[in-house]
């Protein structure tokens, strides 16, 4: 079983790495065929990256590195700082990435403002 692990291990630093590579072709060799919101949310998309190798880094020190990174008996300065506060960094960059690509709040203001013009008694 523990090859099986490391087998996995390895098999998830390289699929990081592949994903790294796709994700920075995607948001700087291929602006040509985005739109600009689409080449921005792929840049932010990009900025993700960092923040998820400090994920896969805390994954591989809890399975191979000493006690204090075991969530359970660890220290939970190191949990908080490389667990949980990476992704909620990477799930607001990621929230981000969606607006720049697709707004919603602009479409959403424009709407209420066409209603409110149209029942106003000065029309």
């Amino acid at each position: 079983m523990h090859a099986l692990g490391e087998a996995g291990s390895v098999v998830l630093v390289i699929t990081f790495g592949y994903v790294c590579c796709l994700a920075a072709w995607l948001a700087f060799k291929s602006r040509t065929l985005l739109p600009e919101s689409g080449h921005r949310a792929a840049v932010v998309t990009v900025l993700t990256l960092p923040f998820l190798l400090v994920r896969i880094i805390y994954f591989l020190l809890l399975e191979y590195g000493p006690l204090r990174f075991n969530p359970a008996t660890g220290d939970i300065g190191i949990l908080v700082g490389m667990g949980l506060l990476m992704e909620i960094i990477i799930v607001m960059l990621l929230l981000v990435a969606r607006d720049v690509a697709e707004p919603v709040m602009p479409s959403f203001f424009a709407k209420h403002m066409v209603y409110d013009d149209l029942e106003s008694p000065g029309n």
